[in-house]
């Protein structure tokens, strides 16, 4: 693929992206966040399967340790599973504002974990990201109507 290509495919994922997360918040107020959430992890796995065909490559399950399936398992339940039901509840709780503020704060947050955690080096660029977001949320937060 031709480096065009994977531009383009890449803005594609960032928008289905970005409208997955208005859509989980939509159809939160229609659906149970459960029903949701299942439907969700089945779609997922859908896709992988479909790439996994598509790729042509062979899968080695045989290979895999009783370790490694057990870490597969516990990452399946907490990872994916947890994930997908907390997702789901909290934003069918919370309201459009906070679900955005939360999700923008996502990258924000797990750029200063990775530093913190795994040493990795805060480069004047990232903390420049890290405080215009914050700021951004700032402004929106301490903005609005409520604010006062």
């Amino acid at each position: 693929m031709n480096s065009i290509g994977t531009q383009l495919l890449l803005i594609g994922t960032m928008a289905v992206w970005g409208l997955n997360i208005s859509a989980i918040k939509v159809l939160t107020d229609y659906f149970d966040p459960m029903v949701i959430a299942c439907f969700r992890m089945v779609l997922a796995a859908a896709v992988i399967d479909m790439s996994l065909v598509w790729s042509r490559r062979p899968v080695k399950l045989l290979r895999i340790s009783a370790g490694q399936w057990l870490r597969f398992v516990l990452c399946a339940a907490f990872l994916v599973y947890g994930n997908q039901v907390f997702f789901t509840s909290g934003m069918h709780a919370a309201s459009a504002t906070n679900s955005s503020l939360i999700m923008a704060l996502s990258p924000l947050v797990a750029s200063a974990l990775a530093a913190l955690v795994f040493r990795e080096s805060l480069t004047g660029v990232r903390l420049l990201g890290i405080a215009l977001g914050f700021g951004g949320v700032f402004a929106v937060v301490f903005g609005g109507p409520a604010a006062a």
